[in-house]
């Protein structure tokens, strides 16, 4: 690798060329001056390969080559050198020293007053205990303790941060201790190590002067650790107790106190008697039928209470008697006011007031009865019923037998026109509470067409497709026709299935299917039906020739065929159902219900049952 010198040299080494050679023309050989470029107008140099100060010399300054500060990379400053009109590469001038406190890169890392990426620091002094200060800005901070301060213990360590080992302001640590026979001693601290136990008391017994008279390192207390106490008379004829308080016995307290009552003694042993726990005299409450009030205690007994006495009524607007009511004995309370009258349908409630003589005053105000005007709106005569009296409101309608209208008219209504002739349409036509009584009819026949008869051939069919798990198909039907003749109905239709995509990953799954076909009969009545299974059309099976036939018989009324198929194939077959009359049964012009529902388990691995 080349040094920088080198670099250097070589990259200038064209631009001196062309130094050297403007100074030898047009100058004398012994001349040290440079006259310049002849008709040169001087401006700032810029590396462009021309003599812009007129100095004689291309990119260059002072006799020296144009050159900038730049970014040598990893935060390092270099130097650019203008070489025949172009900037050089960027070459670091940076040589590295240890990181000093000056603001500069000494280390040459890019950054300054740091090492290894941190700011740099150094140990020092403060007030005695070992630190740390920081360089910002090329100047050392103030001086940081590293000591983290704790309770000082016998360790020969200073623990409290106070630049002094084994102490505690300024003084050694001491430690009270057992000096043997019952003596408290004390030992001090020295290097980390305690020194022997130094005793400092001459027993005594221990008396109520605030003084360790045994010396245990405790004032005023007995063997058991205890406050000194001594038997006391507290002045009521009862045994008391005093207990020694910084050296003082204090108050002479009763032993078995109680709680003070109304008796004339001193219960709580507080040396009054019958006082409240705010040391007054005792009060309570008391009541009579006025209301509450207080009493006191006097002598050891109740007395004064000062609740209002009860007092004969009198008409003045006040419970005179205290029981509850006022002005009681009189029509009403003096100044009261009451509502009177009715506010039902259409009347208001009027006001009342109580006189001077508690009498109630005239009704005043609201709205009374009147009669009713049949509107079906008003309720006039305050009864809680509206038009009350009259048989209908006036301008209604209602219908008659036939569909015609009657108008109600003062209140009543008019008589209806005579009603129609019934007829088979399963309705009441005639309005008698019967519904096609003596007109049967079989709704396909309605004509009475002799052309068209109810066989396999006419069947009817049921135009929408029963689907799988579509839900259930209904129809309503007519068996018997206008004259009541023997009748058959018979209905086509046809299933269809279902795609599932189980099929096309299992082609070897199973499907079921179960085709359920309900037949609901008119009350007293006994039909029957039977399914024709055609297969699929085009099969050759027909209505006189099916596939397979399934009747019902005696009180069933419902046919489930099912159908067991694998995954592919279609399911979806023609069917034909005949309802007819079973033998004796009762004629009736009466509808049945026929329901078919078509339902399939979707693929499965199992066998279908």
């Amino acid at each position: 690798m080349r040094s920088r010198t080198t670099i250097l040299t070589a990259r200038l080494a064209p631009a001196l060329l062309a130094a050297v050679a403007l100074t030898a023309c047009g100058s004398d050989s012994g001349s040290t001056s440079n006259p310049g470029t002849p008709g040169c107008v001087s401006t700032a140099e810029t590396c462009d390969g021309e003599d812009n100060d007129c100095d004689g010399v291309a990119d260059s300054t002072d006799g020296k080559t144009l050159s900038r500060p730049c970014d040598a990379g990893g935060g390092k400053e270099g130097v650019q050198s203008c070489l025949a009109g172009q900037w050089g590469q960027c070459v670091t001038d940076c040589v590295a020293t240890a990181e000093t406190c000056d603001g500069k890169d000494n280390d040459c890392d890019g950054k300054a007053d740091s090492t290894g990426g941190k700011a740099l620091t150094e140990k020092c002094d403060a007030n005695g205990k070992l630190g740390t200060k920081t360089c910002v800005g090329g100047t050392w901070g103030e001086c940081v303790s590293d000591c983290q301060a704790t309770t000082e213990t016998c360790n020969n360590k200073d623990d409290d941060c106070d630049g002094k080992i084994d102490s505690t302001d300024g003084k050694a640590i001491v430690e009270v201790c057992d000096a043997g026979g019952s003596k408290v001693g004390k030992k001090t601290c020295t290097a980390g190590t305690w020194g022997t136990c130094v005793a400092d008391c001459t027993p005594a017994a221990e008396t109520c002067n605030n003084k360790d008279d045994d010396c245990d390192g405790k004032v005023d207390v007995d063997a058991q650790d205890k406050a000194l106490t001594q038997v006391c008379d507290p002045g009521n004829g009862k045994v008391g107790t005093q207990t020694c308080e910084s050296g003082a016995w204090g108050k002479c307290m009763c032993n078995d106190p109680e709680v003070e009552t109304c008796n004339g003694k001193d219960d709580d042993c507080d040396g009054k008697v019958d006082e409240d726990e705010t040391g007054v005299g005792m009060t309570r409450s008391c009541d009579t039928a006025c209301g509450p009030g207080t009493e006191v205690c006097s002598g050891g007994k109740w007395m004064n209470c000062n609740a209002t006495v009860p007092t004969t009524e009198i008409c003045n607007g006040v419970d005179d008697d205290c029981n509850g009511k006022t002005d009681d004995g009189f029509d009403c309370a003096k100044g009261e006011t009451a509502s009177c009258g009715t506010d039902v349908g259409e009347c208001a409630l009027g006001t009342r007031v109580c006189d001077g003589t508690c009498k109630w005053g005239q009704c005043l105000g609201g709205v009374v009865p009147a009669t009713e005007a049949c509107d079906g709106v008003k309720d006039e005569d305050c009864d809680g019923t509206v038009d009350n009296g009259c048989s209908c409101t006036n301008g209604a309608t209602k219908d008659c037998c036939g569909g015609t209208k009657i108008t109600c008219t003062g209140g009543a209504w008019p008589a209806c026109p005579t009603p129609p002739v019934e007829t088979c349409n399963n309705k009441d036509d005639n309005c008698n509470g019967l519904v096609d009584d003596g007109l049967p009819t079989d709704p396909y026949m309605l004509d009475e067409d002799v052309s068209l008869v109810d066989d396999c051939a006419h069947g009817r069919i049921i135009t929408s497709t029963i689907t799988e798990n579509g839900g259930e198909y209904s129809l309503t039907g007519h068996l018997y026709r206008k004259d009541l003749a023997a009748d058959r109905d018979f209905f086509e239709f046809q299933t269809a299935e279902i795609s599932d995509w189980l099929c096309i990953l299992n082609p070897d799954y199973n499907e079921c299917y179960t085709l359920k076909v309900s037949l609901q009969e008119p009350a007293g009545t006994d039909y029957q039906m039977c399914l024709y299974v055609l297969d699929v059309p085009g099969s050759g099976y027909t209505c006189a020739a099916p596939m397979k036939k399934i009747c019902t018989t005696g009180t069933s009324n419902q046919i489930n065929y099912a159908i067991a198929s694998g995954c592919g194939y279609e399911d979806g077959y023609r069917y034909f159902v005949e309802v007819f009359p079973a033998a004796g049964s009762t004629k009736s012009c009466a509808p049945y219900t026929l329901k078919i529902d078509f339902t399939g388990s979707g693929p499965q691995e199992a066998t279908c049952p």
